[in-house]
C-alpha cells in the first residue's frame, strides 16, 4: 500500500519506529483530527494483560478494526464480523489491506463494531445489568 501511512500514537513510541510511510506522534491531547483520517484501527499487540479499552474507543468512533488474538483479549468480539483477527505477519498485513482496499468489508466491520459496543459496553446497558444483579442478590424490601 504505497500511500498509506501507519500512524502511531501514543507516549514513548519505539525510537526505531521510522520509514517512509511510517508517523510516530506520541502522546496527543486530541486524537481527533487523527481519527476523522484513519481507515483501519490496529492493535498488533503480542503481549500485555487487561481488556484493550482502545478497541471500545475505536469501534465507539466507528472505526474497522484489525487485532491479534491477544489484543482482543477480554472483549466479546464476533471475528470477521465486528473485527479482523490475525496473528501472524503475513495474516495480519492481509487483513489490514483487506480492509484499505474493500469498501463493503470495512463499512460492515465499523457498523458492526459499533453496535456491538452500543449493546455490549454502552454504560447505560451496563448498569442495568448491574442493578438487576443486586436486586436479585439483595432484594430490597419496602415498608
Amino acid at each position: 500500500m504505497p500511500d498509506a501511512i501507519l500512524t502511531v500514537i501514543g507516549k514513548n513510541p519505539p525510537a526505531g519506529l521510522t520509514g517512509p510511510g511510517i508517523e510516530a506522534t506520541g502522546y496527543v491531547v486530541d486524537p481527533m483530527p487523527y481519527l476523522a483520517e484513519t481507515s483501519a484501527f490496529i492493535v498488533p499487540l503480542h503481549a500485555g494483560g487487561g481488556m484493550r479499552v482502545k478497541i471500545l474507543d475505536a469501534w465507539s468512533w466507528g472505526l474497522p478494526i484489525v487485532s491479534t488474538t491477544i489484543g482482543a483479549e477480554g472483549i466479546d468480539i464476533q471475528p470477521g464480523s465486528d473485527i479482523l483477527i490475525a496473528d501472524t505477519v503475513d495474516d495480519f498485513s492481509q487483513a489490514v489491506t483487506s480492509v484499505l482496499l474493500d469498501p463493503e468489508l470495512s463499512l460492515q466491520l465499523s457498523r458492526n463494531g459499533r453496535q456491538t459496543v452500543l449493546n455490549k459496553y454502552d454504560w447505560q446497558k451496563i448498569y442495568q445489568d448491574w442493578d438487576h444483579v443486586y436486586q436479585t442478590l439483595l432484594p430490597i424490601k419496602m415498608a
